[in-house]
């Protein structure tokens, strides 16, 4: 700390479970403490199942997490205005559970998105951007793109949704059954 401002050069680790790579993880920030502003920035390379199935598999049960591997890189800010916001990417390739029924695809899927959020002094939380691709195997299976804001003080939300191309691959490890 100095000046009243706190800073993180640098942290940074990997992540291991039963001597198997997790992953890996950097951030940097500061907070000015005088101001009540700072920023802090997030990277992760390759978290995946090693690390992962731990807490994934009550969740999933009876299914089990075969494969995952989640990359990101998230900005999180708070300005002395009181404004504060969110932005990154954020991408979970080679996501594969195997179901004992085999049900769900036996093909990995991956998850795109890229998200700018925050939330004003004036109590407003807006989604100025949240966009993302969905792809099983090598086949694109659709895309999304979210805007809206939500008026705390007065309850009221105005959102748009916009579905490209969403279709039956995207949809089939949800209605496996249906289709």
């Amino acid at each position: 700390v100095k000046s009243q401002v706190a800073t993180i050069k640098r942290a940074s680790g990997s992540l291991s479970q039963a001597g198997q790579p997790g992953g890996s993880f950097d951030a940097t920030g500061s907070v000015d403490m005088a101001k009540s502003a700072g920023q802090v920035q997030l990277k992760l390379v390759d978290l995946n199942q090693n690390v992962l199935r731990s807490f994934a598999t009550a969740p999933l049960a009876p299914n089990e997490l075969k494969s995952i591997s989640i990359n990101a890189n998230i900005t999180a800010k708070a300005e002395a205005s009181g404004d504060t916001s969110v932005n990154g990417d954020v991408e979970v390739a080679n996501l594969l559970i195997v179901d004992p029924a085999g049900t769900l695809p036996k093909i990995p899927m991956t998850a795109k998105v890229n998200l700018d959020a925050g939330l004003t002094s004036k109590g407003m939380a807006e989604i100025r951007r949240l966009t993302g691709g969905i792809q099983l195997g090598q086949e694109k299976s659709g895309a999304f793109d979210v805007t809206g804001r939500y008026e705390l003080s007065q309850k009221t939300a105005q959102f748009t949704l916009r579905l490209v191309d969403l279709n039956q691959n995207a949809l089939r490890p949800f209605l496996a059954s249906a289709l």
